[in-house]
């Protein structure tokens, strides 16, 4: 029923707010479904990856059931803590050749940071950090700025519980 698309929660598992919202304090929030939205059970499957296969698997095998997005942040509901912990592992030993491990924000043992270069344009700095059950990727061209935001992250999970 198209009429009642309007009445939909939002957010229905409540991820959005365990989700950073990146940039300065007068940045105003992107209302826009691609850049602030939340999407439960099936529909989450827009952000399973497709390549490494590895990566695809751990996502089938670690049971995502919804997934948050915030500007340069996503975040996932995964079955367990293991399959978020395995999720994040997977993505760093699959990384593509263009990519190369980078260090990751200090007093996060399980955090892991990774950057990559696409022709010439600048570097793209990527974080994963889980808490529970919960993994959240963070981005950004600042490598400096993506650390402080998966510790703000991850900051950010351990106290929504």
């Amino acid at each position: 029923m198209p009429d009642r698309i309007a009445e939909l929660p939002r957010d229905p598992d409540d991820l959005l707010r365990r989700t950073l919202i990146p940039g300065p304090a007068d940045q105003r929030i992107a209302i826009s479904a691609r850049e602030f939205a939340a999407w439960p059970g099936r529909a989450g499957l827009h952000y399973r990856p497709a390549e490494p296969a590895e990566l695809g698997a751990a996502w089938d095998h670690g049971g995502v059931d919804s997934v948050a997005n915030s500007s340069s942040t996503t975040l996932f509901r995964f079955r367990d803590d293991a399959a978020a912990l395995a999720f994040g592992a997977t993505w760093h030993d699959t990384l593509s050749t263009a990519a190369h491990p980078v260090a990751a924000p200090e007093g996060l043992p399980q955090a892991r940071c990774a950057e990559r270069r696409a022709g010439s344009a600048p570097a793209l700095t990527r974080c994963y950090v889980s808490y529970r059950r919960y993994g959240a990727f963070v981005s950004g061209a600042e490598p400096g700025g993506v650390r402080q935001q998966a510790a703000a992250q991850y900051a950010l999970l351990a106290n929504a519980q």
